[in-house]
């Protein structure tokens, strides 16, 4: 929904949707189940079926940030980190570090034996 002059990837220029094309829009991913409605303007996206995806990302980043807060200092190694083998989640120790540095409890600090996963205390997980 871009005025007039903005290139869209491949060249082609974004014009401003009708108001028909947005309701039609709105109308195919409310009847999907995409879109979940607030009030009259407002929608939330859905992702039906994200509750056990979500599970797992919850106890794995709680269990994740707690071996990491009884090492000492509260800092591991990046590839030991890697190693881990997590009780609570397939997804992995990896995929949960990255969680934790996007969300601000963890950040990544350059060290002589390479990177090192340094908790930062005061963050909550949720």
């Amino acid at each position: 929904v871009v005025g007039g002059g903005v290139k869209a990837g491949a060249g082609t220029p974004l014009r401003r949707l009708r108001v028909e094309e947005v309701e039609k829009a709105v109308e195919v991913l409310d009847n999907s189940g995409l879109l979940i409605r607030k009030d009259v303007n407002t929608y939330l996206f859905a992702v039906p079926g994200i509750g056990p995806l979500f599970t797992q990302v919850m106890l794995g980043r709680q269990e994740l940030l707690q071996m990491m807060s009884r090492k000492k200092f509260g800092e591991i190694l990046v590839r030991d980190v890697e190693l881990l083998k997590l009780k609570n989640s397939t997804l992995g120790s990896r995929f949960h570090m990255r969680d934790l540095v996007g969300r601000g409890n963890v950040e990544i600090v350059a060290t002589t034996a390479g990177p090192l996963a340094k908790v930062i205390s005061g963050n909550k997980i949720s």
